[in-house]
């Protein structure tokens, strides 16, 4: 039996396998993350990344939200470098160039963070 594989020759990650809802693992664990980071509970919404993370490397939405955590916390500068990092997977990931340019330029909509 042939191994199953993306369109560009690589395994599907666990993460691609849906569950009982419809969605993946991985998509299920950066939109409970978002409401965390909505609720504030960040220490609960950085473990949800990290399993995210380490359910799928090559998607930028986890890193993205790191960044945000990271910025809601005080610490601009890793904040920045989680950003950097959603943008060398995917260098169109909107949420993070704004992000990005935003916390460089310190121009801030009313509407805060880009949770992606």
């Amino acid at each position: 039996m042939a191994e199953l594989t993306t369109d560009r020759g690589i395994p599907p990650a666990e993460a691609d396998v849906e569950n009982e809802s419809g969605c993946s693992e991985y998509d299920a664990e950066v939109a409970a993350a978002r409401r965390q980071i909505l609720d504030r509970d960040l220490a609960g919404a950085g473990a949800r990344l990290h399993r995210g993370a380490s359910l799928d490397l090559r998607r930028p939405e986890v890193f993205n939200l790191l960044g945000v955590i990271e910025y809601v916390r005080g610490r601009r500068l890793d904040a920045l470098r989680w950003w950097r990092v959603a943008l060398l997977l995917d260098g169109s990931y909107r949420p993070s160039l704004d992000n990005l340019e935003r916390t460089v330029r310190h121009q801030w909509p009313p509407g805060g963070l880009e949770l992606g």
